[in-house]
């Protein structure tokens, strides 16, 4: 079963210090671990961090 929303030829991506300050942010936030909110971004794109 495959995520329609990740693609498989996307090998890394590029994030700013600002949006892994969000990251952080929101995994302190939510009791979420780092992994979790990284996850959420990978699979909703970018744009999640800009609406959470």
């Amino acid at each position: 079963m495959s995520n329609k929303f990740i693609n498989p030829e996307i090998k890394t991506i590029d994030i700013t210090d600002d949006q892994l300050q969000r990251m952080k942010d929101l995994s302190d936030n939510h009791n979420q671990s780092l992994e979790t909110v990284i996850f959420f971004v990978i699979e909703h794109g970018l744009m999640a961090l800009e609406k959470s």
